[in-house]
């Protein structure tokens, strides 16, 4: 989910790559968060959680320097 309305809503297989645009912020939730990982300006962040263990509420944003940041919104 994006701070523009955007909402995505799939089951991911190996490969399978969404863009979702975003002004300031965007959600995530993952189902098995130790193999999902998000790209932004070329830089990956991978190991959002363990091994086929959910991670909800992870709130990605821009930060200072241009990279992104993640945090746990409830």
């Amino acid at each position: 989910k994006s701070d523009t309305g955007e909402e995505l809503d799939f089951i991911a297989s190996r490969g399978n790559k969404r863009e979702i645009a975003f002004k300031k912020y965007f959600v995530l939730d993952v189902g098995n968060a130790a193999v999902a990982s998000v790209t932004f300006n070329g830089k990956v962040i991978s190991g959002l959680g363990g091994y086929k263990q959910p991670a909800k509420g992870l709130k990605f944003e821009p930060n200072e320097t241009g990279s992104l940041k993640y945090s746990i919104v409830k």
